[in-house]
Formats: structure tokens, sequence, C-alpha cells
């Protein structure tokens, strides 16, 4: 699967299909506000968030990654 990468005109189509994309690959509950983090082991979730955080750079053009770079957490 190859995903467009993010700017900002295409925010409604990537926001989209990133989560399509984390939920094929079972990884949404970091950026789903209703689940819960507390059902993980504390290390299952860190990892868990760090695995969609880097996915997410990983899609974003360059310009824009060196603004998200500076969130800490997915959620």
């Amino acid at each position: 699967m190859r995903l467009k990468k993010f700017n900002e005109f295409n925010f409604n189509f990537s926001n989209e299909q990133m989560q399509d994309y984390l939920m094929v690959k079972g990884q949404i509950d970091p950026i789903e506000t209703t689940n819960d983090p507390k059902r993980y082991k504390s290390n299952e979730w860190t990892k868990l968030d760090q695995i969609v955080y880097a996915t997410i750079l990983m899609h974003l053009f360059e310009y824009v990654c060196y603004m998200v770079q500076l969130c800490t957490i997915t959620f």
C-alpha cells in the first residue's frame, strides 16, 4: 500500500488515508480518542505509540515533518 504524502493542501484526504492505513495495520489505538491506553502494559503502549508516530512522520512532506517532530505523542 502506498500512501500519498501529506501537505497543507490535502489534509482531509491524507487524514482519512492514514487512519485507514493504521486500521489495516492494527495500529489505530493511539490516535483513537475513545481507546484507553490503560488496557495496555506501559511498555506496549509506548512502543505502539512510537510506531504510529514514526508511520505518520514517514508520510509527511519534509517541511511538514519538521513542524510535527515537535510533538512527542500521537494523541
